[in-house]
């Protein structure tokens, strides 16, 4: 059986071996791609690059390279000498989608809500004094 998974990014194409990412995927970009085929069009935003099980696919974005080992199931990112936090990786790695037959991936920052603080709940304190008597 065929491996049918895709890295799709969205952007423009440069030349033959260059993208420009131009957005970061979103929930929207999941659901068209659930029903799109993987075949890249010069007027479509989605590249494609197909995820073959006995190949290892290397990319460089923003000054990181990445490296994923489809074997292995494990993806290695480094930039330069220093070692990315963990917020570093997970915003380069929420740039690609992952497509496996009709099902779609991404990594994505849930939207900011505004919330409120919890309410403190106000405690009433009733002091009541009397003087005292000399006898």
């Amino acid at each position: 059986m065929k491996n049918e998974s895709s890295l799709i990014l969205i952007g423009k194409q440069i030349n033959d071996q260059e993208l420009q990412i131009t957005c970061k995927p979103s929930f929207s970009d999941a659901i068209q791609l659930t029903n799109q085929s993987l075949t890249s069009t010069k007027n479509s935003p989605y590249h494609c690059i197909p995820l073959e099980d006995d190949k290892n696919i290397s990319l460089n974005y923003d000054g990181c390279s990445v490296h994923v080992d489809l074997n292995k199931r494990l993806i290695r990112i480094k930039e330069g000498a220093s070692e990315l936090t963990n917020e570093e990786a997970f915003d380069l790695l929420s740039n690609f989608v992952i497509k496996e037959g009709n099902r779609v991936s991404f990594l994505g920052f849930p939207p900011h809500r505004n919330t409120c603080p919890n309410k403190r709940q106000k405690v009433r304190i009733i002091a009541e004094g009397k003087e005292l008597e000399n006898e």
